[in-house]
């Protein structure tokens, strides 16, 4: 799920999580976030990490699959990437080291980053991560003529192309309406899908149980 910061990512991913398992944990990497929708959505919440490394998600995924969590949300992905910790930062700190001879620092990093993201997809369960997207703003006009200023997404804070990896991708604006850019599903594909909820996750809980357990 990715969108700017006020889309309704967090609760849209909890919604989605309720229909999808029977236990779900949150790896949050801002303290307390998902804490306010405690009264809505049964759920667990890790440790807050504020140190956002590639190697402490995966030691996250890790405890969440030992303790047997049907769905995990990583919430906001995105700090995995830019954040204190993040994939971004190690790469200045080996560049400025001049680890392994190469200035850009890729060299060291880059196993790590993928290590945490087939930390990602060797889950045992449901995987649902939120991108915070770059702010647009566009000048509007409504119904009676009025402009005004709307605050949109655009390209999510990662690596280009990253969003693309998943199974399901959703867009999400200041509105709170999600926009399907990715789904494997004549019925999800392209659907838009104002404040989505219990009923839009019962639709993508269907969609995944879909079809006949396959027959070597």
């Amino acid at each position: 799920l990715m969108g700017p910061s006020g889309s309704g990512k967090t609760y849209t991913a909890l919604a989605l999580a309720s229909a999808l398992g029977s236990s779900t944990a949150v790896i949050e990497a801002v303290h307390g976030h998902a804490s306010k929708y405690a009264d809505q959505f049964d759920f667990h919440t890790c440790p807050p990490l504020t140190y956002c490394s590639p190697e402490a998600l995966v030691a996250a995924l890790a405890e969440c699959a030992a303790q047997g969590y049907a769905t995990v949300i990583v919430d906001p992905y995105t700090l995995f990437w830019s954040g204190h910790g993040g994939v971004l930062e190690q790469v200045d700190d080996a560049s400025k080291r001049g680890a392994g001879g190469n200035k850009s620092g890729w060299n060291e990093v880059r196993p790590r980053e993928r290590r945490m993201w087939e930390a990602l997809f060797a889950y045992p369960g449901h995987v649902i991560v939120t991108f915070r997207s770059k702010t647009d703003y566009h000048l509007e006009a409504d119904e009676q003529g009025r402009h005004a200023m709307r605050r949109f997404g655009g390209k999510p804070e990662h690596r280009d192309g990253a969003e693309y990896e998943f199974n399901f991708v959703g867009a999400m604006d200041s509105d709170n309406t999600l926009v399907v850019v990715k789904a494997l599903s004549a019925d999800l594909s392209g659907a838009v899908v104002p404040r989505p909820g219990a009923e839009f996750a019962a639709r993508v809980r269907d969609w995944l149980q879909d079809g006949e357990p396959f027959t070597p």
